[in-house]
């Protein structure tokens, strides 16, 4: 729950305090996983949402720089939900198309993947948290899962967790 900033670029947007509450009880919901560190995108609102799960679950933040969400710092803001969601849309139906901001989807798929994939091979026999963002995260988890991408991304909650397990 990020505090919506026409003028800035959505990498920039603060967590509102909705956000920082809603964070503290995912983080509630993460007791029963024993991560063992939070990695963290370094965009303000995903680092704060990192930084309040971690508090919760006494844990280090690092931050991880492949971990953000698609590149978008030169698109223009979106009126309405409507134009956003239908511009999400054609950004998972049409991969190889630079539909909004200035990465396609494989290309941010290709970033974020490569990331992740790092870290798993550095933790093979612990839990991490990785806290992103739901583009990019709901690309790979449509990759691995074969699930369409955009029917996942409209039954994402903010903030929400996806687990994944070997």
């Amino acid at each position: 729950m990020p505090v919506l900033e026409p003028r800035l670029p959505p990498s920039q947007w603060q967590l509102s305090e909705q956000g920082r509450r809603l964070s503290r009880a995912l983080a509630d919901e993460l007791l029963n996983y024993d991560p063992i560190t939070i990695f963290a995108s370094q965009e303000t609102k995903a680092l704060a949402t990192a930084e309040e799960i971690a508090r919760v679950l006494k844990l280090p933040v690092l931050v991880v720089l492949d971990l953000h969400e698609h590149e978008r710092m030169t698109t223009d803001w979106m009126d309405t939900e409507e134009i956003f969601c239908t511009n999400v849309k054609k950004f998972f139906d049409f991969p190889d198309a630079q539909i909004f901001g200035c990465e396609t989807a494989n290309q941010s798929l290709k970033r974020f993947e490569t990331a992740i994939l790092n870290l798993l091979s550095k933790h093979t026999s612990q839990d991490i948290g990785i806290v992103s963002h739901g583009t990019v995260i709901l690309l790979l988890v449509s990759k691995w899962i074969e699930i369409p991408a955009f029917s996942l991304w409209q039954r994402l909650k903010l903030p929400d967790i996806v687990l994944l397990t070997s």
